[in-house]
């Protein structure tokens, strides 16, 4: 199967793209950068370009994009965050509708952390800290376990170290 991953070069992404790739797909990254070992095309994640090609006779796309959440939860932040992943949903829907050959399968997923930054307090329930999340995204308890269970780099880095030092606890991913 061609599968198209916009937004793949983040933690899941890159996961998910050498699994594919190891399971003999052929996997195509829409990305604003050129990562490397990974087939992959550019794009802005805005507008529409000659990455369309690409979506256009696939037989799944996987979108991943939206702006890094290992940030500070200021205003521009937070704006660039929603934005991000707005904008490149509605591209990519763009992207399928003017297809001649439209893809079956079209996932969306996303998340925005549900824990404030600390390194010296464990992440607790009900701390407020996962507002945000609650009030402008949708929310993926698969995903959020996700991400704390990954190993290697990305923006949950230091949420593998609470989990390793066994401080942080897990909610049950219905969290308001």
């Amino acid at each position: 199967m061609k599968i198209v991953i916009p937004g793949g070069t983040g933690h899941i992404g890159r996961l998910l793209s050498r699994a594919l790739t190891a399971a003999g797909h052929d996997v195509v990254v829409l990305s604003r950068g050129r990562p490397s070992g990974i087939r992959s095309v550019q794009w802005d994640g805005r507008a529409l370009g000659v990455w369309t090609d690409e979506i256009d006779g696939c037989d799944a796309v996987i979108n991943l994009a939206g702006r890094g959440v290992n940030c500070r939860y200021n205003g521009p932040n937070l704006r660039a965050m929603m934005d991000s992943r707005v904008d490149s949903a509605r591209v990519v829907g763009e992207a399928i509708q003017r297809a001649a050959a439209p893809p079956r399968v079209w996932l969306r997923m996303s998340t925005a952390t549900i824990y404030a930054h600390s390194l010296d307090v464990p992440p607790r329930r009900g701390d407020g800290s996962h507002r945000w999340q609650g009030k402008r995204c949708s929310r993926s308890p698969g995903l959020q376990r996700g991400h704390r269970q990954g190993v290697g780099e990305g923006a949950t880095g230091h949420r593998h170290i609470a989990h390793a030092q066994g401080r942080a606890e897990d909610g049950d991913g219905d969290e308001p």
